[in-house]
């Protein structure tokens, strides 16, 4: 992990980035959700465009932070029924959306 993504602590966050994404999808940006036995699960797509648009508060991020958010075709979050929060980072469209339908795919 690059030093300028800062670890959450003990927590529901493996990280600041992934408490500060899982932040913007409490205020309805994900695109689609699924349950998976006791999870939930969101998919948001597009990386910064997502988060630039509708959150004025990247400037609270590192550099390292931001920049991950920059390069990624979007995420894939999940919450387990504990509350912990696991945020995927994907580089590539084609990869999101293949784990995501694979996803959607076992909720059925």
């Amino acid at each position: 992990m690059p030093t300028g993504i800062r670890p959450y602590g003990p927590g529901k966050f493996n990280t600041i980035l992934d408490a500060y994404v899982y932040e913007v999808s409490r205020e309805g940006r994900t695109e689609e959700d699924c349950r998976m036995d006791d999870s939930w699960c969101g998919i948001m797509r597009g990386g910064l465009s997502i988060f630039k648009d509708h959150d004025p508060t990247c400037d609270e991020l590192t550099d390292e932070e931001y920049q991950q958010l920059l390069r990624c075709a979007g995420i894939i979050m999940t919450e387990n029924s504990d509350g912990f929060v696991h945020v995927a980072y994907y580089d590539d469209q084609k990869s999101l959306e293949t784990v995501w339908v694979e996803m959607v795919e076992n909720d059925t």
